[in-house]
């Protein structure tokens, strides 16, 4: 089997394949360096991965000689459902109160993975009748819907998180970090509009184009080129992002309180009206399980900062104000004549609490007395 390219197309190949290996030795340094944030250098590791190794998909894809054996066919290097849950991870990693996302998020990714893998190891029998039952007549245009809802979707989740750290934290790094993970965004979006644009536009190069020196061929091999454009400036910028700069040894003004977390003036009662609104709204309170870190994601802060806020805000801690709220609603469920039919336990584990005992010790701390008290 032999390859015939035009000049153009063995270029491009050669900048693509570059690529490739760029990203994968920057990704092989992130996943085993030991300074930095460990679970974003995780994240860019494998989004570097799975990014070089749809590039290399492309390329086996454009080069394969005519009489391909299954193997040329089917490569097992489509993990391309895991690029947006890798940018979200990756953007969530680097903001302030790091989180990591569910296991759920992973379902499609590892479903792509295990029929990848599967079809490579298959008999050629199976990869025959997969071709036309399958890929062919519906699974290749679905694939390509897929794709987009899943990374555009990832991509709007991850704007969100950045636009919702620059509001709520000031962080002396913002202007840096911040910076970095939009541009990040913008660039994965710009892979997402490639994708589109030349997933629409095939069909009309196969209608029109019946040339391969610098028609159709050419065109596939230019969305390679662009794919490894964005590769180099992603795993460049990612090593780069993973190293401490300078300008945090060299300080020469006094540093601030760490407690203070650099939030301007105001943003302690903005914060104060929007928990207490979403707390009037929503209730979470009434979720006996509702822990710090939850209650600082659905409001889109660090649990830090929300510690902070109550501190300084209300003087008080998470756990009196948690239970001053599941007081209150206990307080007036008892006062209610509709009531009366039920236990002062049971009209306690409703506002929230977890047992009588904590039900009871919160009672007498907020109000000084029993329950049963309140009753009419």
């Amino acid at each position: 089997m032999t390859l015939q390219l035009s000049l153009t197309e063995w270029f491009a190949s050669l900048i693509a394949g570059g690529g490739v290996v760029v990203s994968m030795v920057i990704g092989a340094v992130l996943l085993f360096r030991h300074a930095g944030r460990g679970p974003a250098n995780y994240s860019m590791a494998f989004l570097l991965f799975v990014g070089a190794s749809a590039v290399l998909n492309e390329l086996v894809v454009n080069l394969r000689p005519p009489n391909a054996s299954w193997a040329v066919i089917f490569p097992p290097l489509l993990y391309t459902y895991s690029l947006g849950p890798l940018l979200y991870a990756y953007i969530r990693a680097k903001l302030p109160g790091a989180t990591t996302l569910p296991w759920w998020h992973w379902i499609i990714p590892a479903a792509q993975a295990v029929l990848t893998v599967g079809l490579f190891v298959a008999p050629a029998s199976a990869k025959a009748a997969y071709m036309e039952t399958v890929y062919a007549p519906w699974y290749s245009s679905l694939e390509d819907v897929l794709f987009t809802l899943s990374l555009g979707g990832y991509l709007v989740l991850s704007y969100r998180a950045v636009s919702r750290a620059v509001r709520f934290e000031r962080f002396d790094w913002e202007r840096t970090n911040h910076v970095w993970l939009r541009r990040l965004i913008l660039g994965s979006t710009v892979v997402l509009c490639v994708s589109i644009t030349f997933n629409a536009a095939s069909p009309v190069f196969y209608s029109l184009l019946d040339v391969d020196l610098y028609g159709y061929g050419g065109v596939v091999f230019a969305e390679s080129v662009v794919y490894s454009a964005l590769l180099y400036w992603m795993a460049l910028g990612g090593l780069i992002q993973a190293v401490p700069t300078a300008r945090k040894v060299f300080v020469t003004e006094t540093p601030q309180r760490k407690e203070h977390y650099n939030l301007r003036p105001g943003l302690v009662q903005e914060h104060l009206e929007g928990l207490a609104m979403h707390m009037k709204t929503e209730q979470p309170f009434l979720d006996p399980d509702l822990t710090l870190p939850e209650l600082a994601e659905q409001l889109g802060v660090s649990d830090k900062i929300l510690s902070y806020v109550l501190n300084e805000g209300k003087g008080v801690t998470y756990t009196d104000y948690i239970n001053g709220l599941r007081v209150a609603e206990a307080v007036q469920r008892l006062a209610q004549p509709d009531s009366a039919n039920l236990t002062v336990l049971s009209i306690g584990l409703d506002a929230g609490f977890k047992s009588k005992a904590t039900f009871n010790r919160a009672f007498k701390k907020v109000t000084g007395k029993a329950p049963s008290a309140f009753r009419p």
